[in-house]
């Protein structure tokens, strides 16, 4: 925030951050013309972002889906294909690196409905903070 109200152009991946006070650094950012890039944060190395940004011209969104979280992706589909306990998946996920050593932020959801608040708020210009998502 004091990066932005000092005219600083800002870059980050933290999701989190994004999804509790993202609305309100978006309008400092636009207030003092700098940009408040966050690319990172939502679909890794998939510009997601700023596809979204540069649809909204002319398109209109009306949903948004897609796989958020490769952890939780990695475990439900060996659950499925393969018959394994959650367990024995989490343990492969972690053991592979796709699973941090806490794999709470993952397998709670919570990375998943910070990464939604996100995506919602640019495709519907709404503003769901994280916590108000069912998870």
């Amino acid at each position: 925030k004091a990066a932005l109200e000092a005219g600083r152009h800002v870059v980050t991946a933290n999701k989190a951050l994004l999804a509790k006070h993202g609305v309100a650094l978006a309008e400092i950012a636009e207030k003092k013309g700098v940009l408040l890039n966050y690319e990172a944060a939502v679909a890794g190395g998939i510009p997601v972002i700023k596809t979204m940004r540069e649809a909204m011209a002319g398109n209109a969104v009306t949903r948004v889906f897609g796989i958020l979280n490769g952890t939780c992706n990695y475990i439900l589909t060996r659950m499925e294909a393969e018959g394994i306990s959650f367990d024995a998946c989490l343990k492969d996920a972690q053991r592979l690196g796709y699973a941090e050593a806490d794999p709470t932020f993952d397998i709670e959801g919570h990375d998943t409905a910070h990464k939604l608040s996100i995506l919602t708020s640019l495709a519907f210009g709404t503003k769901i903070a994280a916590n108000d998502i069912y998870m």
